[in-house]
């Protein structure tokens, strides 16, 4: 099963398996962060850094809101997303591993803020090595 693709001006959706990881801790994600179990985050293949994800349990009705951070699942072609421990637990899944999950973008990164934040950093930076 491949991945659909981010198609710029229409909404992403998307049915299929969800699995979640939370072994990695402490390593860094695809986008420089590290990886902490703890956050609602989420790898997906194609969608951008940034994007922020509906994920919603067909099982139970569950659902949480997760930002992309990482690329994957790396292993399994069936899977359409991995999530945290954290969101896993809150989705109801944790224990079983797997879940049937639909995804619905809700928001798209803005890279206007994004390139604020990072001039911010620069900034301070800059003010540091001045010292």
């Amino acid at each position: 099963m491949r991945d659909p693709k981010f198609v710029k001006n229409e909404p992403f959706k998307a049915v299929g398996t969800a699995s979640w990881y939370g072994h990695e801790a402490g390593k860094r994600t695809a986008n420089g962060e590290r990886f902490k179990p703890s956050k609602m985050t989420a790898a997906h293949r194609t969608l951008p850094f940034g994007t922020i994800v509906k994920v919603t349990n067909l099982e139970n009705g569950k659902h949480v809101r997760v930002r992309i951070n990482d690329r994957g699942p790396a292993y399994y072609t069936n899977r359409i997303i991995d999530v945290s421990k954290k969101a896993a637990k809150k989705l109801g899944f944790k224990k079983e591993g797997l879940a049937r999950v639909k995804l619905k973008v809700v928001r798209k990164p803005c890279h206007r803020r994004l390139n604020a934040f990072i001039g911010d950093c620069l900034k301070i930076t800059c003010k540091l090595d001045k010292r």
